[in-house]
């Protein structure tokens, strides 16, 4: 098995076990679970997070089947395993020590040398992640990570350390389960230089080395979401292979996935973690004396359980259960009673109360005394000012009027809007307080409504409209002298009103009280001219016959 150097493994032992002796979470932990690297990650795409100084391990073990490549009736199975601890000795940065160990089983009905042929290998491995929060939603990290694969175990092969470089980003709306992780960055490939005598293994052995000739562009696209307890995992990864003769594209590892996330205790220190995986680039041909580059497991299953010291933070704290929120305060030091600030993971300020529980019934000395659950003060409530008003305007008859104008008077504020065709309208920022609506609408009578606006938005602000009472109106008959209708033109130039009278040259034409000039045309007869009087609510009968022009 490759180890790295006795010297790198032991300093950052000591390190992660003096960090895990002091720590304890005092935030919310991340919206997204932890990984194979103890962070929080969806699966390969890791997921930048601002949390609270504490310790995480993980330990992985997982199953991968790869069909037939070698061209001689071949299949590979590979069983894999991995631990890991990581330290937070700050909020923002985390670091990371990883064992990796796999054992790849090959067998072939074919070729030079049929049968089957197993071997093992391992490798350490290092990553360091910083995490900001560019908004409450937004999240931005950074990852510098290190392989140390060894000629033999234990050694470091120094000329084949590789290094990756990660960006990250994560999105986790406001109030919602819901977070999307993307990652993009660059691997300096150098493991094959541990494998010195590669063309004298196996083809079989040297598909399994799982080293690259190569560089690689290395991409992750993942979202969580969580229902309840539970998150959901999907994730999809390219890690593009770069450089002179580098396989193509699709036959890069590409990779797709799902899985899900539970907690097996009521603190929420420990997670189980499931995750399936389906290889989707193809296969290049893989043949003795070509460059080494990794070829993935068609189909991989992997399960894991994580532990993060000192539980979840996020989990709700039961009233009057015991908590330590100050780290310079210990249980046994506070006096029953008494009261100290402390805060919320909103950040609000609060209080808690030295309590006294767990006392046993056969003597009066409390057996435990420590401080109570932080209660936190209650959010000031945003005083309302505005709110917004929708309703209907209507016929008489219940038929939606559309087009109507309708019009909000509150204090010197003045809001209009117009109805669409099912007479539906919205008016938005309306101040609270008592205002009037009104809606006007053409051959209809206005309409008004009192409204009192308080605290809320108002829905079903109905008015319903009667249809204005008809004006007084012209009517008539258009003929030639041999009796025939006429379909003439009638039209009052004063009011730039005109109608067209019907096939039997009947016309009506509606018109305010007054006089006015008729005009009546029609094509091949001379023109007329009328004069008639209409009174309010009046009607003026025109019979009107037309002679043939010359």
């Amino acid at each position: 098995m490759r180890w790295v150097g006795s010297a790198v493994v032991t300093a950052c032992a000591v390190w992660a076990l003096g960090i895990a002796t002091q720590v304890r979470a005092q935030d919310t932990r991340a919206a997204v679970g932890d990984g194979a690297w103890a962070m929080p990650a969806i699966g390969r795409v890791g997921v930048p997070a601002v949390e609270a100084t504490g310790v995480d391990f993980a330990a992985y073990a997982g199953y991968g089947f790869t069909e037939g490549v070698l061209n001689n009736g071949d299949s590979h199975n590979r069983l894999s395993g991995s631990i890991a601890g990581a330290v937070r000795p700050t909020n923002w940065l985390t670091a990371a020590l990883r064992f990796d160990g796999r054992y790849d089983m090959h067998s072939s009905s074919s070729g030079p040398t049929p049968g089957s042929d197993n071997g093992w290998v391992g490798d350490p491995r290092l990553l360091v992640r910083a995490a900001f929060d560019a908004t409450e939603s937004l999240h931005l990290g950074f990852e510098v990570g290190g392989w140390f694969p060894g000629a033999k175990a234990p050694s470091v092969q120094w000329d084949a350390i590789t290094v990756d470089l990660n960006g990250m980003l994560a999105w986790t709306p406001a109030a919602s389960p819901l977070t999307l992780a993307l990652n993009v960055g660059f691997r300096i490939d150098n493991s094959a230089n541990s494998a010195t005598d590669a063309q004298q293994l196996s083809r079989a052995d040297r598909l399994a080395l799982g080293v690259s000739d190569f560089n690689s562009i290395r991409t992750g696209l993942g979202v969580s979401y969580r229902v309840g307890r539970i998150e959901l995992l999907g994730e999809y990864t390219w890690d593009i292979l770069v450089g002179s003769g580098a396989p193509g594209a699709t036959d890069s590892p590409m990779r797709v996935g799902a899985g899900v996330r539970v907690p097996l205790d009521e603190d929420r220190a420990w997670w189980i973690h499931g995750m399936l995986d389906v290889a989707l680039s193809s296969r290049a041909t893989f043949n003795d004396g070509d460059k080494l580059y990794p070829i993935e497991p068609r189909v991989g299953a992997l399960v894991g359980i994580t532990y993060r010291l000192g539980g979840d933070p996020e989990r709700p704290t039961e009233p009057g259960e015991l908590t330590n929120v100050d780290n310079t305060v210990t249980p046994a030091e506070c006096t029953v009673g008494a009261t100290q600030a402390c805060s919320c993971a909103d950040g609000a300020s609060g209080t808690q109360e030295c309590l006294a529980s767990n006392a046993s019934p056969d003597s009066d000395t409390p057996a435990q005394v420590g401080w109570g659950s932080c209660t936190c003060a209650a959010e000031t409530p945003v005083a309302v000012t505005a709110v917004a008003v929708s309703g209907h305007v209507r016929d008489s008859n219940s038929a939606p009027i559309g087009d109507a104008h309708v019009t909000i008077v509150s204090g010197a504020t003045t809001l209009q809007a117009t109805t669409a065709a099912d007479g539906s309208f919205t008016i938005a920022s309306v101040p609270v307080g008592n205002a009037t609506l009104s809606v006007t609408a053409d051959s209809f009578q206005p309409g008004t409504l009192p409204l009192t606006l308080a605290t809320q938005d108002m829905t079903g602000a109905d008015v319903s409209l009667d249809r204005a009472v008809p004006g007084a109106m012209v009517r008539g008959r258009v003929r030639s002298f041999n009796g025939q209708p006429l379909g003439a033109t009638i039209r009052i130039e004063s009011l730039s009103r005109e109608v067209t009278a019907n096939a039997d040259g009947q016309f009506e034409l509606e018109v305010p009280p007054g006089s006015y000039q008729v005009s009546i045309t029609a094509a091949g007869h001379e023109t007329q001219q009328r004069r008639v009087t209409v009174e309010e609510q009046g009607v003026v009968f025109l019979n009107v016959d037309m002679r043939r022009s010359r």
